[in-house]
């Protein structure tokens, strides 16, 4: 007998379109690798209402590669964390953070954070092959002004910073290469150690470069909010995508403007991204529904800003789809 074919209401039926582009991963099994999180709050910082539900999604994002050592370290000044009004990052625990404070100027959090990432890499690597080379001394750019080092000591941290993005290319060449395996095991090529740096900071590649010369995959958490979706962009392709991307959760148009995005900003290019394995994408302004885990931290159900949006390989160039 024949069946009525029941009404789908509009709205629901937009919904389920979400859902099921939610549901579209790029292959990312987990790995097998450790994973040590490193958090710079200060460049990358949640929304006030987002506390908990950012830990969580970096972390969900990190366990994408294996199981997390320890808690997440988050690095961060006062003037950062007294906007966080909630104290999540400031009391940690609950959420599996532990957070630093950071005092001492505008790179105060940048130096901490460098120095306990080489200070892991080194114990990492000492326990894998046994006597590695000392870490890299690492200060930022602004640090080395306000000391006012002379020409030849700028020089020779300029010659100190190609040496291990040289030595860190050969590593990487030396590497196994990934067929068809996930997007996963593309970026960990085998390696049993991975650094999540969240950051957007071009300061810490000497930290990343150092990583990868001892054997350690990187993968870098960063900042990209497409302009599409906030109708920035002017062109007619662009205003075409803007018309349907929505403000809310992942679906197939506001995955074209993150596309769109990576294309314009040239991601292979980018200095930072040039000493990673692989990066991670957040959008730090488009709101996405809360989950079980984050709800302690969200004011009933409504979405909150924040989430990994697409991952960027060296080996592919473009955005492809991440929902770990």
């Amino acid at each position: 007998r024949a069946h009525a074919t029941p009404r789908v209401d509009v709205a629901d039926r937009g919904a389920r379109r979400q859902r099921r582009a939610h549901r579209r991963p790029a292959r990312s099994t987990r790995s097998n690798a450790v994973v040590k999180v490193f958090w710079d709050v200060d460049n990358c910082a949640p929304r006030a209402d987002g506390e908990r539900a950012m830990a969580h999604r970096v972390a969900r994002a990190a366990r994408a590669f294996g199981a997390i050592e320890g808690d997440v370290m988050a690095y961060a000044n006062d003037e950062t964390l007294g906007r966080l009004t909630r104290g999540v990052i400031a009391g940690g625990g609950a959420c599996g953070v532990t957070c630093v404070r950071c005092e001492g100027g505008a790179d105060a959090a940048d130096a901490a954070l460098a120095e306990d990432a080489l200070a892991w890499v080194s114990t990492v690597a000492a326990a894998g092959v046994g006597a590695v080379e000392a870490a890299p001394v690492f200060s930022t750019k602004r640090q080395r002004a306000l000391r006012e080092v002379s020409a030849e000591e700028e020089a020779a941290a300029r010659a100190e910073a190609v040496r291990w993005a040289e030595r860190a290319a050969e590593a990487a060449e030396a590497l196994p290469t990934v067929g068809d395996g996930s997007t996963v095991d593309a970026i960990v090529r085998g390696r049993e150690h991975v650094m999540m740096l969240v950051t957007s900071d071009n300061d810490v590649k000497l930290v990343m470069d150092y990583a990868r010369a001892c054997g350690v995959c990187v993968v870098v958490l960063a900042n990209l909010s497409p302009n599409a979706a906030s109708g920035g962009m002017k062109t007619k392709r662009l205003r075409n995508v803007a018309k349907s991307v929505g403000t809310v959760g992942m679906n197939n148009a506001y995955f074209e403007a993150v596309k769109l995005e990576g294309e314009r900003r040239q991601l292979s290019r980018l200095k930072l991204l040039q000493s990673a394995d692989g990066a991670l994408l957040w959008d730090p302004n488009r709101r996405f529904a809360i989950r079980e885990d984050e709800r302690v931290d969200a004011s009933g159900e409504d979405p909150v800003a924040g989430d990994v949006v697409g991952v960027w390989r060296p080996d592919k160039g473009g955005i492809g789809r991440w929902y770990a």
